[in-house]
């Protein structure tokens, strides 16, 4: 074969894998790899500031007005990028999500704004993890009533990830049950007589999903049942907090460790 026909070839292979990275990197998977793989293992992290980042719009139809975290002054800026970017990405699916709703709705003669509401608070914060309750309420025009969503933000600074239900307990351990038997008893008595048995042992079933809004107190391990998953609108959403003690036979204690810091 030619040798310039060669070279052609090559320069062409060459030219295609650079536009594949480019679009790659754009796309975030290229930044997310190589992120990732610089991640230092010898950073010395210190507990970061929060700065309260906004979006803001609103029109004759709807309103938009949310604020969220970013971390600063971590220690190590791969890890701080990787946690602001997973919180960015998870209020962006928010807003999508809202705006899809807003052009689903189909009372249009409503006087009502739709609106989406988000405000976040740190639960607990150090250089090893973030606890951070995220707040939204939202109203899309011809609802019956707005609805009130808590969401979980839970991350780890040092393995750079985001915290699973899973991983303050001990491997193998019955974490689900124990979580249910003491949900259950603690909503009885705070629910009284609006207390259904029924609807409590359906939302506080021992499955993840169930648990899936917690946070990592200093003290305490906090779980919180949204609308509807153990009662009734009108009650709001429940929370049960349990002190650490409690969870001493399941619960790892490096992990405890780490949230006491």
């Amino acid at each position: 074969m030619n040798r310039r026909l060669l070279l052609g070839a090559g320069g062409i292979i060459i030219i295609g894998l650079v536009v594949i990275a480019f679009g790659l990197r754009e796309n975030g998977w290229f930044r997310s790899y190589f992120q990732k793989s610089e991640i230092s293992k010898d950073a010395v992290l210190r507990t970061p500031e929060v700065e309260e980042a906004k979006i803001e719009e609103e029109t004759p139809q709807y309103k938009i007005d949310v604020s969220y975290p970013q971390f600063h002054n971590l220690g190590d800026p791969n890890r701080e990028a990787a946690a602001n970017n997973l919180v960015k990405e998870k209020i962006e699916k928010s807003i999508a999500a809202f705006r899809d709703a807003i052009r689903e709705a189909t009372d249009t003669f409503s006087t009502t704004k739709s609106e989406l509401l988000v405000s976040y608070k740190v639960v607990n914060l150090n250089s090893s993890i973030a606890s951070i309750l995220v707040s939204e309420y939202t109203y899309v025009e011809g609802a019956v009533h707005p609805l009130g969503l808590s969401s979980p933000f839970n991350y780890n600074f040092r393995d750079n990830r985001e915290i699973s239900l899973a991983d303050p307990f001990n491997p193998g351990s019955n974490y689900l049950s124990v979580l249910s038997d003491i949900s259950r008893a603690s909503l009885k008595r705070q629910l009284k007589e609006s207390y259904i048995q029924e609807s409590v042992e359906f939302g506080t079933e021992p499955r993840p999903e169930n648990f899936s809004v917690f946070f990592l107190d200093k003290d305490k391990f906090v779980v919180v049942f949204n609308v509807y998953q153990v009662i009734g609108y009108a009650a709001g959403s429940q929370t049960v907090e349990i002190p650490y003690e409690q969870l001493s036979g399941i619960l790892r204690q490096e992990w405890l460790e780490l949230i006491r810091q």
